[in-house]
């Protein structure tokens, strides 16, 4: 098995977590107990949601490709990690199951989109198109993963998102 360059594995969560803490301290908004939404719990969102749970935001809803867990309370990561090793977060205990609409309909400080490339569009196009445009809620919305929208889903996304205190 070959080695990789230490911290590799970590350094794309590691950059989502930077990038949040620099988008907090612009826009004022604490850091400690922000909630936040982790759309895709694999490599870059579990690394980003614990570096953030460390940091003292409040991580309150995951989803992978199986489904999405809620806590209003605050979902500890590292044992969602070990939980996941059963194949999904779902069905975590102390948590309650939650579509990937309901996912991002959350009231959210921080959500960070980091699925799979096409399940995040297809989330996106099909279960929020024009017609919901008034229900996704959040108070920053950053593009943390390259490739994460073609134009058409990020225009769309948009569109379709009230941004609050911007």
């Amino acid at each position: 098995m070959e080695e990789s360059t230490k911290g590799r594995h970590e350094a794309t969560g590691r950059g989502v977590m930077y990038a949040v803490e620099e988008a907090c301290r612009l826009s004022k908004i604490p850091l400690r107990d922000a909630r936040v939404v982790v759309q895709g719990f694999g490599n870059v969102g579990h690394i980003a949601a614990q570096m953030l749970f460390d940091k003292g935001a409040r991580i309150t809803a995951i989803s992978d490709s199986q489904g999405g867990i809620f806590n209003s309370r605050g979902i500890n990561p590292y044992d969602a990690l070990k939980h996941k090793t059963s194949g999904s977060v779902v069905e975590m205990p102390g948590t309650s199951p939650i579509s990937s609409h309901e996912l991002l309909e959350l009231d959210c400080d921080i959500l960070i989109p980091a699925a799979l490339e096409n399940q995040s569009q297809k989330t996106m196009l099909h279960e929020f198109g024009q017609e919901s445009s008034q229900k996704v809620q959040m108070v920053r919305s950053r593009q943390l993963q390259t490739g994460f929208f073609t134009r058409k889903a990020h225009s769309s996304f948009l569109m379709s998102c009230v941004t609050r205190g911007a």
